[in-house]
């Protein structure tokens, strides 16, 4: 295994798992030197964006050397993919590696990672699951009130050959990372799971569009059906709002159909345009605006369709906002058809 993977995980593989952490118990530190830095999440460091401990549980309380072979071979598989991914993203870099924002070990039933204090800014969270079986992640954010905001999740195959998955999304403020790490039937006790959380280099710059966010875009795009004088268009997540503008050049009844997949729910504004001296400009009010539930498991349509009445020469305006769920993880879809 090259050396930077090596180093990546030594701390915590001596340390920490895959033995359960108490909260308080500080994970091993180790700095991988390449190129240039990307702050990866620190939950035990407190110059870097989070701080705090990564508490480990659920999985088989055992020595390192009474882990089964087969398993340690695919934590080592999976450790393997899941640093290889970062340095796909990210090129030859610099990986700075303080406190336990990096844990792995054998696929439990039911186990579970958390990060303390994580600050508000931009993360991605990458998993990578070697051996039989498949292991299901979803995360969750706990505010001081205690309300749970779901960040949504993914279901990440096994394999003899793993592959890195990427979970993207944003905090707006401090709160407590839960990251559930489940295996099925095959893959509890047999297979083996990485998983690594980092801060966004970019965190302070507009979000790029996530792989998940354009996947659910395309899944909703497919819930509506577009005739012969359909306009269909769509919009990702990845922004405070994003916002759109469709031509409707002939008069008549419009009607609006959405459909979001995903999680959490966007604020759907829908605006009358003018056009003035060449330019499409607000019209009075909004015409339609609410919330949107965006599904993650069977989406359907969002019930109903918004009527619009057009002058000629007109233009809708569509704009949504996500919420935290939903941010750069979810992708709404809709179509625009005269009545």
């Amino acid at each position: 295994m090259p050396d930077h993977i090596e180093n990546l995980f030594a701390g915590l593989r001596a340390d920490t798992l895959p033995q359960v952490l108490p909260p308080g118990t500080a994970a091993a530190r180790r700095t991988v030197r390449r190129r240039r830095t990307i702050r990866l999440v620190s939950v035990a460091t407190a110059a870097l964006a989070v701080a705090g401990v990564v508490t480990v549980v659920g999985l088989p309380r055992m020595d390192d050397g009474e882990q089964p072979v087969a398993a340690s071979q695919w934590v080592a598989k999976a450790r393997a993919a899941v640093v290889e991914r970062q340095a796909e993203d990210h090129g030859d870099v610099d990986v700075t590696v303080a406190g336990g924002q990096a844990s792995d070990g054998t696929v439990a039933a039911d186990g579970s990672a958390f990060f303390n204090d994580v600050n508000a800014g931009g993360y991605t969270v990458a998993v990578a699951c070697g051996g039989p079986g498949v292991l299901t992640v979803g995360m969750t954010l706990t505010h001081d009130s205690d309300d749970l905001i779901d960040l949504g999740g993914q279901v990440v195959t096994c394999g003899t050959d793993p592959k890195a998955a990427e979970l993207q999304f944003r905090v707006q403020r401090t709160g407590k990372l839960t990251v559930s790490l489940s295996g099925d039937a095959q893959a509890a006790g047999s297979a083996g799971y990485a998983l690594a959380l980092y801060l966004n280099a970019d965190s302070g710059e507009p979000a790029t569009v996530s792989p998940q966010a354009r996947y659910n875009v395309g899944r909703a795009n497919s819930l509506l059906s577009a005739g012969p004088e359909t306009q269909q268009d769509s919009l990702t997540t990845e922004g405070d709002s994003q916002s759109t503008i469709v031509e409707t050049k002939k008069a008549g009844e419009y009607q609006l159909r959405v459909a979001c997949a995903g999680g959490g729910s966007v604020q759907l504004i829908v605006g009358q345009l003018e056009l003035k001296n060449g330019t499409f400009v607000q019209h009075e009010g909004f015409v339609f605006e609410d919330t949107v539930q965006c599904v993650d498991v069977d989406p359907t349509p969002y019930p109903g369709l918004i009527d619009l009445p057009m002058p000629k020469n007109s233009a809708v305006s569509v704009t949504i906002k996500p919420d935290e769920a939903a941010r750069n993880t979810a992708g709404l879809a809709f179509t625009l058809q005269r009545s």
